[in-house]
């Protein structure tokens, strides 16, 4: 069974360049902890960028890998 966090990076993977709301990331790892999981994939080495979009007091977050995982030197 995959983790969580392989749940999130093979669907950023898949939807490489788009951003994915954290909602559907949520629903497709059965958790909330969206933020822990692209913390644990960074220190990993994965580049993900982040942004919040605000809709009246709504505030959205979005995800997006973008090339893929840094080569340690």
């Amino acid at each position: 069974m995959p983790s969580q966090a392989d749940v999130v990076i093979g669907l950023l993977t898949e939807k490489r360049g788009e951003w994915v709301e954290m909602p559907f990331l949520a629903a497709a790892m059965c958790g909330f902890a969206v933020h822990s999981r692209i913390a644990e994939l960074r220190k990993r080495g994965h580049r993900i960028e982040h942004k919040n979009r605000r809709q009246g007091r709504a505030v959205h977050s979005f995800y997006r890998l973008t090339d893929g995982k840094d080569v340690a030197s």
